[in-house]
């Protein structure tokens, strides 16, 4: 009995995990760059992108007022058991003089029941320049927008590192999640940055206090 129960307790939390980490096998992805003159925006897999993985794109190239050196969005491919994050990155940003450059990510088709608690993370360099993180939700599962549930920043020169949470509430699935990217710059400079999302959804942690809760009775029992 106790072999039984052990082993329907992994499978149900492992079929949980699965759920979580193919729920978003359509989904689409897009990674947007501005300077305010130019913008270029790349789909998963275009001609523009660098990057041949599924669920994550890459530009190299410029913008009229920055030179990109690489910059990668990279979103919740269908993995059977990953956790469902997303991620975007900055490897030495260049700019020839005072700009500001916006970097958006979505990823679209999240199924996710929400309240959803989001933890953002981004750690990254400054040089002549600011730089502040949002995200946001989309009801209607667009790109590059909705409903701002989280920020960090803004951080200034040198080094620097935060985190903190937000709430997705009163979506019904699908749903797109987006992020952002603003780096003020006073005047030439360079950045670069790391910064990452990571839904932790109420109902797996539901699933798998249930489960030990489940184990200990029984446990009690025998």
């Amino acid at each position: 009995m106790k072999v039984i129960t052990k082993a329907l307790a992994t499978a149900t939390m492992a079929a949980a995990i699965f759920a979580l980490g193919t729920a978003q096998a359509d989904a689409a992805y897009a990674l947007r760059l501005s300077d305010g003159t130019t913008t270029i925006s790349i789909d998963d897999n275009d001609a523009n992108d660098a990057n041949a993985t599924v669920g994550a794109i890459t530009y190299i190239g410029n913008l009229s007022g920055a030179t990109i050196n690489v910059t990668t969005g990279i979103g919740q491919p269908p993995l059977p058991g990953t956790p469902p994050n997303m991620d975007l990155s900055s490897v030495n940003v260049n700019t020839n003089g005072p700009v500001t450059i916006t970097i958006d990510f979505t990823q679209t088709d999240w199924a996710l029941t929400a309240p959803v608690s989001v933890k953002g993370n981004v750690g990254g360099t400054n040089n002549n320049n600011t730089a502040d993180f949002y995200a946001y939700y989309d009801d209607a599962n667009g790109f590059f927008g909705g409903t701002q549930f989280l920020s960090l920043g803004p951080f200034g020169n040198g080094a620097y590192s935060g985190t903190t949470s937000g709430t997705i509430a009163g979506v019904t699935s699908p749903y797109s999640i987006s992020m952002r990217a603003i780096l003020a710059f006073a005047s030439a400079g360079s950045a670069s940055f790391d910064y990452e999302l990571i839904p932790e959804p109420a109902s797996l942690l539901l699933v798998g206090v249930g489960l030990l809760g489940l184990g200990a009775l029984r446990r009690r029992r025998a």
